[in-house]
């Protein structure tokens, strides 16, 4: 499969490192639930995490010393 994945929607990245696909959804709608239900069933072996707005939050604190233009 391509780096990144298609289903009206472009995953945010990919960490080559880890092979996984992250997608950062600070809100849940209902379209957003069937979008990622659908790409599960259609790509069931790729790593695809889905993380909520707390997660990044976590990610921010951790991250936004250490990479340039961070949310700039």
């Amino acid at each position: 499969m391509p780096k990144g994945i298609y289903i009206r929607t472009k995953i945010d990245f990919y960490l080559p490192q880890l092979d996984m696909f992250v997608e950062i959804k600070g809100w849940m709608k209902e379209r957003d639930l069937k979008l990622i239900n659908k790409m599960h069933q259609e790509y069931p072996n790729e790593n695809v995490k889905i993380l909520d707005g707390e997660g990044y939050k976590k990610l921010t604190k951790m991250f936004k010393d250490k990479i340039e233009n961070w949310e700039k």
